[in-house]
């Protein structure tokens, strides 16, 4: 069950100081703001998951076509975790191209809570006379089309053995590869060609009526997925004491990304923040007054790096008690800063609107 937050606009003027009443950012602010945001993170992201993904279907179908070569399937491995990586660093922006036809959900269907994913990769790779090729992944359960099912299989125990030319392992593979860079391309030329004017040019929009609504649903880009990181990426691996924790429950374990994805996941949170030039929300929050808050925010997510850097993946299905207690700390750290974030939007007079994950 997702925590909800609930902060009432009179008990903002407790927590910062009477200016943030003063006149809000406009519109050519919200405008410098979102073609930031565009031009410096989103645009590049989606091209850098497109190339990721081409070097990722590359190697496989290097590997799946010659001589078994363990160098080469470090190779695999590798370009897997760097397509990881590149999903990570967007993997927040949960509006446009990305959401059309459950695209989101066919990159990474996750968590999977009642093992769907894991029977139905078994009962796919067992279909020696199948075809995987794009219209099997069409039509194919969203579990099997994502990288959830791309690391089990190139990570699971038996994936040295079974991962052979011309073996269901490899064909699998390739054939997923070749649908999630299709994906990929899709949405980085939806973005190029129309989701960037429909941003850029609200006048113009459907979807927008002005900047600062064309603005909103970054804001919801940076606010909302703490309770992704806080709800699914910790406080489902965790649970209510140290004896409920499952690190299997985590995502990325196989291919040992867990600790890295939250990094990059706050690593992006915190360029929408205060990385983008020549304005950024730490910016609009101290044209608004609201300087030593808008530097506590940006020191928050300095030091939940900080608490990452210090830790270390276990080498074993269970959590230690050392990491088991810093894991629990970041959540807490997470809580806090989603409800600082929380009242800087009532500082620029955002309105977030529905959740899409209340109620998950």
């Amino acid at each position: 069950m997702l925590k909800k937050y609930y902060l009432s606009a009179l008990a903002l003027p407790l927590v910062l100081s009477s200016t943030w009443l003063q006149a809000e950012p406009d519109e050519q602010q919200w405008q410098t703001y979102n073609t930031a945001a565009l031009e410096q993170q989103i645009l590049p992201g989606y091209q850098a998951l497109e190339t990721h993904l081409d070097t990722l279907h590359e190697r496989l179908e290097t590997y799946c076509s010659g001589q078994v070569d363990s160098s080469r399937l470090s190779e695999v491995h590798q370009a897997y975790r760097e397509s990881m990586d590149a999903w990570q660093a967007i993997q927040h922006v949960q509006f446009g191209p990305v959401s059309l036809f459950m695209r989101n959900y066919a990159l990474h269907y996750w968590p999977d809570k009642r093992g769907t994913g894991a029977r139905q990769v078994r009962s796919a790779l067992n279909q020696t006379e199948t075809e995987y090729d794009a219209e099997y992944f069409r039509e194919a359960s969203v579990s099997l089309q994502g990288f959830p099912a791309m690391e089990r299989v190139l990570f699971a125990p038996e994936a040295k053995s079974l991962l052979m030319p011309g073996q269901n392992y490899c064909r699998f593979a390739e054939g997923l590869s070749q649908h999630m860079l299709t994906t990929a391309n899709e949405i980085n030329q939806e973005w190029q060609e129309e989701q960037k004017q429909q941003m850029l040019q609200p006048e113009s929009s459907q979807y927008f009526a002005s900047h600062k609504s064309a603005a909103v649903p970054l804001m919801k880009s940076l606010v909302e997925p703490l309770l992704v990181i806080e709800d699914y990426k910790l406080d489902y691996v965790l649970g209510d004491n140290p004896e409920e924790a499952r690190w299997k429950r985590s995502e990325s374990w196989r291919s040992g990304q867990t600790l890295s994805n939250l990094q990059i996941n706050l690593r992006s949170l915190q360029q929408l923040y205060s990385g983008l030039e020549p304005v950024n929300i730490k910016t609009l929050l101290a044209a608004e007054g609201e300087e030593d808050f808008a530097e506590k925010i940006d020191r928050q997510f300095d030091h939940l790096q900080k608490q990452l850097a210090a830790m270390s993946p276990p080498d074993r299905p269970q959590l230690d008690q050392k990491l088991d207690r810093q894991l629990r700390d970041l959540e807490t750290g997470i809580s806090d800063l989603y409800e600082q974030l929380e009242l800087a939007m009532g500082v620029l007079n955002i309105q977030l609107g529905f959740n899409s994950r209340d109620g998950d």
